[in-house]
């Protein structure tokens, strides 16, 4: 399990770093639009253009900020050496059926042909998840599930 794991974790940087490259694309389509845009005689179509764009600039640069906090924060999970405990950021946690990564909300991934679902520290079933040891069962949704490992 602990290749699985590694194998994610690469995963996740491959999928992170490749958003990354396409808003930092997507950014740069933006300002030379805005740079070659040149104004006419419809001054107010002009001004409403830019605004427009700056508008969808500053959007993208959030996205872009909030995308380089789980790149850095996925960095340092990849640094935590150890099986862990209890359930903390960055533990996979291994039931019957599903496997849950907590740190990351990045959905649905799928390695080495096993879905795991990587869950923010806010998300509802992860709040069900921290602090319990493998053995434990914790309940979402009415169901129950009993945590069989812990990397």
């Amino acid at each position: 399990m602990k290749e699985l794991k590694e194998a994610l974790l690469r995963q996740c940087t491959i999928n992170l770093k490749e958003q990354e490259e396409q808003l930092r694309q997507n950014l740069q389509s933006i300002k030379d639009s805005r740079n070659n845009e040149t104004k006419s005689s419809a001054g107010d179509k002009f001004e409403t253009g830019r605004a427009m764009m700056q508008a969808e600039e500053d959007k993208l640069s959030g996205q872009l900020n909030r995308l380089l906090l789980e790149i850095a924060q996925l960095e340092q999970i990849s640094r935590q050496n150890g099986i862990p405990e209890q359930v903390g950021i960055g533990s996979m946690v291994v039931c019957k059926g599903p496997v849950y990564f907590v740190g990351l909300g990045l959905g649905k991934v799928v390695v080495e042909g096993r879905t795991i679902f990587c869950l923010s520290a806010q998300a509802p079933i992860a709040s069900s998840l921290l602090g319990k040891k493998a053995g434990e069962v914790f309940s979402f949704n009415g169901r129950s599930h009993k945590i069989l490992e812990l990397f």
